[in-house]
C-alpha cells in the first residue's frame, strides 16, 4: 500500500506542470515536426552505418514520446479532444518518420547491407514488451515527480520509439518488406506498452483532477499557434511587398 501511496502524494501543482508540459510536448507545430525531421534523418544513418551511438543520440532529439503519454492523458482525463489531438500529431509523426527513412536510403549511393542495429528491429518480442511497460511506468512517474525530471533524457533511450519506425522505412526502400513489416510492428509493441503504462501511472497519481488545466493549455497552445501562422503572413506579405516595390523601381 506505501507504494501506491507514493503516487497518490503528488501534489496538485507538479500535476498540473506536467499535464502543461505534455500538452505542449504534443502540440503540432514547427518545432515538433521540425525535431522529428532532424531526429529521423539522425536514426536513420545511425542505423544503415551501423553506429549504436547515433541511434542514441536521435532518440535524445526525438519528441514523439510526448504525444504517446498525451494519449494516456487523454484516455484518464476522459477528454476527447486531447485524445484526438495526441493521435493525429502521432499518426502524422509515424507517417513522416517512416517517409523520410525511406528518402534518405534512397538518396544513398550503392547498396545497403543488413546491419545489427537493423536486423535488431526486424521482430518484436516479449522483452521488447517488457522494456516498453517498464519504460511508460517510469517516464510517467518521472514526468510528474519535479525531482525526477532529469532522468527522463535516459527513459526516453529505454523507450526506443524512433528506431523501428527509422528502420520500418529503410528495410522499406530496400525491399527487406517482411522485416519492415516486422519493425513496424514493433513500434506499435512499444506504442501499446507504454500507454498501458502510463494510463495505470496516472490514474494511480489521479491526473484526472487536473483536466481543467488541461484544457486552459490546450487553448493557450492554439492561440500561440494562430499568432505564429498571424506572424508568418506578415512577414510573408512583407517579402511579397518588398518584391513588389523592388520590381516598380528597377522598371
Amino acid at each position: 500500500m506505501k507504494v501506491l501511496a507514493h503516487f497518490r502524494i503528488v501534489d496538485d501543482e507538479a500535476k498540473a506542470r506536467a499535464v502543461a508540459r505534455l500538452v505542449r510536448g504534443s502540440t503540432p507545430d514547427f518545432d515538433f515536426f521540425f525535431l522529428m525531421v532532424l531526429s529521423v534523418v539522425m536514426a536513420t544513418v545511425g542505423i544503415i552505418i551501423d553506429s549504436p551511438t547515433v541511434v542514441i543520440g536521435s532518440m535524445l532529439i526525438a519528441p514523439i514520446l510526448f504525444p504517446v503519454l498525451s494519449l494516456a492523458l487523454g484516455v484518464v482525463l476522459g477528454d476527447y479532444l486531447i485524445f484526438y489531438r495526441a493521435l493525429t500529431t502521432l499518426g502524422f509523426a509515424t507517417a513522416l518518420s517512416v517517409a523520410l527513412a525511406m528518402a534518405v536510403v534512397l538518396m544513398v549511393p550503392g547498396e545497403i547491407a543488413m546491419t545489427a542495429e537493423l536486423a535488431s528491429r526486424a521482430e518484436p518480442t516479449l522483452a521488447y514488451l517488457i522494456i516498453a511497460v517498464v519504460s511508460g511506468f517510469a517516464v510517467s512517474y518521472a514526468l510528474v515527480q519535479p525531482g525526477l525530471n532529469e532522468t527522463l533524457p535516459g527513459i526516453a533511450i529505454s523507450v526506443a520509439l524512433l528506431p523501428p519506425l527509422s528502420a520500418t522505412g529503410a528495410l522499406a526502400a530496400m525491399g527487406e518488406w517482411s522485416a519492415s513489416v516486422g519493425a513496424f510492428a514493433l513500434f506499435v509493441v512499444n506504442v501499446l506498452g507504454i500507454l498501458i503504462a502510463a494510463i495505470v501511472s496516472f490514474m494511480l497519481m489521479n491526473l484526472a483532477a487536473s483536466r481543467h488545466a488541461a484544457v486552459a493549455v490546450v487553448k493557450k497552445e492554439e492561440k500561440r499557434i494562430a499568432e505564429e501562422e498571424a506572424a508568418l503572413q506578415r512577414v510573408a506579405q512583407g517579402h511579397a511587398e518588398g518584391a513588389a516595390h523592388t520590381g516598380r523601381t528597377v522598371r
